[in-house]
């Protein structure tokens, strides 16, 4: 697999963001074609999904072309993550080269010589650690390889003993892993809004909405805890409406956010929400629900409290999304 496809920095999300905002104003003034002058075949990620506008694939042959990348990617530096554990206690425990190697052969699926570079300079680290990990960058590894290498330095430094430098390992592989998908899904939703000839403001929505969280599952506050502004009758955020929020879930999705918010909270949501976000919610009920909720709206409820139960609704769906529990599919 090409090097600079690999080399996708999670620290760097709001750089990629902003490139496909460029590109979707570009596509908007001058159209797909003017992608054609800009787009290198570079191998990085990001230019590999344009180059694949350009064939003029339909959405879902796209989406599924681009995820399965994705999938690919993600793989293949798991594998590589898990050598590396493997190696690292072998390494570790200062056991003899023999049973190094014969660590590093039980993660190749042949047990022959593999000829992947990237592979192969796995391997190298693993045999000759003390000296490689100080010329990290002349190795040909993969910018995450090399980040969780300098990780399992910083563990052996500071002398944890082989059984906790596994389980940190191990937790270090899993959050790696997460923030890489997530980056890697910020650019697929970017180039997919940007195949479908989405307005750079809807784009930039789709875009903000994913990275709504930093590295260590926190809130970056793009509910910065500001306050809701209340405007032509219906709460507005910054960049955040309840009724964006919902065109960002599938009806499955929606359903099971609604199970989770109490009814009275719901009524007065939906007492200040435009037609559209009553539409969404409506048609996620069943009859005896949607007249349940109807006769609870009141009209006299508090500024206040209408942007407390919004915001709280925005911060509920963000917090599945996290735990994985829901996932990002668009409604029309």
């Amino acid at each position: 697999m090409k090097q600079n496809i690999l080399d996708l920095d999670p620290q760097k999300q709001r750089h990629y963001i902003d490139e496909l905002l460029n590109y979707s104003k570009l596509v908007q003034e001058k159209g797909l074609i003017s992608l054609e002058g800009l787009v290198k075949n570079n191998g990085n990620f990001l230019d590999y999904c344009l180059l694949l506008i350009l064939k003029k694939y339909k959405e879902e042959d796209l989406s599924i072309v681009i995820n399965q990348k994705v999938n690919s990617i993600i793989s293949y530096i798991d594998s590589q993550l898990n050598l590396i554990v493997a190696g690292v206690l072998a390494v570790y425990s200062q056991k003899s080269e023999k049973i190094v190697d014969l660590t590093i052969k039980s993660h190749n699926y042949y047990n022959t010589d593999y000829t992947d570079e990237s592979y192969l300079a796995c391997c190298y680290l693993l045999k000759n650690w003390n000296q490689s990990i100080v010329e990290m960058d002349k190795l040909n590894l993969c910018l995450s390889v090399k980040q969780f290498c300098l990780y399992a330095q910083d563990l052996f430094e500071n002398e944890i003993n082989p059984g906790d430098c596994i389980l940190l390992l191990n937790q270090k592989k899993m959050t790696m892993l997460k923030t890489l998908r997530q980056t890697f899904d910020i650019i697929v939703m970017g180039v997919i809004s940007i195949h479908l000839k989405d307005e750079t403001v809807l784009t930039k929505h789709k875009l903000d909405c994913m990275n709504h969280l930093d590295l260590g599952g926190k809130f970056k506050k793009p509910l910065k805890q500001k306050k809701l502004a209340i405007k032509k009758g219906f709460a507005v955020k910054k960049e955040i409406s309840v009724e964006f929020v919902l065109r960002s879930l599938n009806d499955d999705a929606i359903q099971k956010v609604l199970k989770e918010i109490n009814k009275s909270d719901l009524a007065m949501l939906l007492s200040n929400e435009t037609n559209n976000t009553k539409e969404l919610i409506y048609k996620n009920m069943t009859n005896d629900e949607k007249n349940s909720i109807k006769s609870k709206i009141k009209k006299d409820y508090l500024s206040e409290d209408i942007e407390r139960v919004q915001l709280y609704f925005i911060q509920s769906v963000f917090q599945y999304i996290e735990k994985g529990n829901l996932i990002l599919s668009f409604n029309e």
